[in-house]
Formats: structure tokens, sequence, C-alpha cells
């Protein structure tokens, strides 16, 4: 079974009015260092409207739109400025962070999703559909990011959301992912519903190319064998 590209998959949700503890930054995270500034310059700044309905939107088969692959650009930079172990080190460029989502969204396997905040990608999520015939029920969920100018806000529920609603579909009902062991991101997953399954040491480096362990999760969505 596969999930058609060409379905705008929407989830949209009223945010509550209180911040969520919950919303960090997910995906590979660590304990991120903390940056009172944007990369490249310009101290951050947070939106004024907090209860704005959140929009998940999937990025169709075409690509993004140059505007949203700029905006996928800042959050990877985002990431990594704030010390999360997602794939790459220090002195990551903007022109690199998009050439290498321009190369993964071309793949027909895998499923993005974005979040907006007034228009901006302040979000991201990513399914990675296995693709051998043993292995059509699971997928992986990658590259889940928040943006530390809009965290605490129910962005990155509702990504998930929007993720396991369309895996479900797709008939992918088990998932699996990984972080940095003793990240914040840790105890949200369990608080979620998933389930650590273990720990490998030396697994990753961080962005200043520090090896630190990766705990790895599963879940069980509901359709799937009990």
């Amino acid at each position: 079974m596969s999930f058609p590209l060409a379905l705008d998959l929407r989830l949209v949700t009223t945010l509550p009015r209180r911040p969520r503890r919950a919303d960090r930054l997910f995906g590979r995270t660590g304990r991120g260092r903390r940056v009172g500034r944007r990369p490249g310059g310009g101290r951050r700044t947070r939106a004024a409207r907090h209860n704005d309905p959140v929009t998940v939107e999937l990025i169709p088969a075409a690509g993004p739109s140059p505007a949203d692959l700029s905006d996928l650009g800042d959050l990877l930079l985002d990431a990594v400025a704030d010390g999360a172990s997602i794939g790459f080190l220090d002195g990551f460029t903007h022109e690199q962070a998009c050439r290498w989502w321009r190369g993964v969204l071309q793949s027909p396997d895998d499923l993005t999703w974005v979040a907006r905040d007034q228009g901006r990608v302040v979000g991201t999520v990513r399914l990675l559909r296995a693709t051998m015939p043993n292995g059509v029920h699971r997928g992986e969920v990658s590259k889940f990011l928040v943006h530390r100018d809009v965290r605490g806000r129910g962005f990155g529920r509702a990504l998930m959301d929007a993720l396991e609603t369309a895996a479900v579909a797709d008939g992918r009902w088990l998932l699996l992912l990984d972080t940095q062991t003793s990240s914040h991101a840790e105890g949200v997953y369990e608080r979620w519903g998933w389930q650590r399954i273990g720990v490998v040491p030396d697994h990753a480096a961080t962005p200043d190319g520090v090896l630190e362990p990766t705990t790895f999760f599963m879940k069980r969505l509901v359709g799937g064998p009990s």
C-alpha cells in the first residue's frame, strides 16, 4: 500500500492558551547549547499571537517553494546552533542546508510535513517509509524539528499527529525513532506513548564533535497486530 503524495494532508488544530513545555526540539535532540541569537545575527523573537491555529501541511511531490526551502534551511541551522545531534557539525551553512533538503525531498518513498506560523515554516517532521517487501508495515520518524522561536506552542504535537495519521492510512503501524540519550525529548516521547528499546553508546556526535549515546524508541499505532 502506498500513501499518495498528491494528497495534501492538512491538520489544523487550535492551540491551547497555556504554552506546552513538551514542545522542544525533537528528532536527534540533545542537551542543546542555549544560543541567544539566531544563526547569522539578530535576536530571536517570538510571534505575538499564541492562540492562532497550527497549520501542518504535507510538502507536495513537486517540492517546496523557494521560500519554504529557505525556511527549512533555517530550521536545520537553528537546530545545529542549539547543539542538536541531527547529522551536521558546527560550520554548517544555509546553502549546505538547502542543498541537503533538495536532495532528500526528491525521494518518492518519504513524506515530509511542515508547520507554519503566520506563513513561515517553523517546524518539520519526516516519515521514512521502509521499501523492502518484508518491511512495508513500518516507518522511521526523522528530522523532527521545531524552531526555538516558537517552542511551547503545540507545533511539535501537531506535526507528530499528522505523521501518525498518515502512517496509519498507509498501513505503517510500526514506527521507529531515535534521540540523544538524556535529552528532554526522551521524556516527551515516553509521555506520547513511545516505548524505549535500547541505548547505543557513542552513536552520534553533537555539532561540536563530541560522541554521545543514542536512545531508540518504537511505537505501535492503532491498526497493527496486538
